[in-house]
């Protein structure tokens, strides 16, 4: 009986070997054979559905991936942009201010030259820096035991050296347009001594460069115009402190060094 099994289940292996083999030596025997097995394969539909599936969810895994990446990459700008900021906060010069009440001021020299009350204040040094507005408009030096006599940087008695923001090119601010200042009503002043190749535009910003005690980086002024002669180069520029209607002014009674 086992022999007869066994004898059966080779022929019906063989069978199939044969079955099998056939579509490759003779092609046109192949619908036949596919006809003849369909009941025992997958439906082509369900074998589709699979693939499409399987797609999908290899689609779903990229853009996840791609939505972390993006996310990703967004974060570590903002990341990026703090730490610039911070960096930068860590090269500021910091220094400490006190408000002072402008009390005498002349209608001629208004913009050039004022009186401030010190009664009461810390302020015992002979120069000091002032600003109006966060802007530096000049320097201070003690005029009696009460005040300062405040002198901008539009009076021609004063000098002061400058930088271009965000270049290397230094100069020398001046007070030396009162008459088309007076005219226009514009805060002009001139910046002398600048280099005659350096590219200096409108709209660049004048701010200080560190010295008489006063920080460095503190704005001034903003270039209204350039000339240049066979030497040197010079730009006009204008005060961007609310000089004209102020009432009090921020003296720089300390800094870090």
């Amino acid at each position: 009986m086992i022999k007869w099994f066994k004898a059966g289940l080779s022929f019906v292996l063989f069978c199939v070997v044969v079955i099998l083999a056939l579509p490759k030596l003779f092609p046109a025997l192949d619908p036949l054979i596919k006809s003849f097995f369909s009941p025992f394969l997958p439906e082509e539909s369900f074998v589709t559905e699979m693939t499409v599936r399987e797609e999908n969810r290899e689609f779903r895994r990229q853009l996840s991936q791609k939505t972390f990446d993006e996310n990703e990459l967004l974060r570590l700008k903002e990341e990026n942009s703090e730490l610039r900021r911070q960096l930068k906060l860590k090269n500021i010069n910091f220094y400490t201010t006190e408000v002072l009440p402008i009390y005498q001021r002349h209608p001629k020299t208004w913009n050039y030259e004022f009186s401030v009350q010190t009664a009461g204040s810390k302020a015992i040094k002979q120069n000091y820096g002032v600003m109006i507005g966060g802007y530096l408009i000049g320097k201070a030096r003690r005029e009696n035991k009460e005040s300062l006599r405040i002198k901008t940087f539009l009076s021609s008695e004063e000098e002061f050296a400058v930088n271009i923001k965000g270049t290397p090119w230094n100069g020398l601010l001046r007070g030396e347009y009162q008459n088309e200042s007076k005219k226009s009503g514009r805060l002009l002043c001139l910046v002398d001594y600048l280099p005659r190749d350096a590219e200096i535009k409108e709209g660049m910003l004048l701010q200080s460069t560190g010295t008489l005690g006063i920080p460095k980086g503190l704005q001034i002024a903003r270039v209204v115009r350039t000339e240049r002669d066979e030497v040197v180069q010079r730009a006009y520029v204008e005060l961007l402190a609310p000089l004209t209607e102020a009432g009090y002014v921020s003296l720089i009674v300390d800094a870090e060094k």
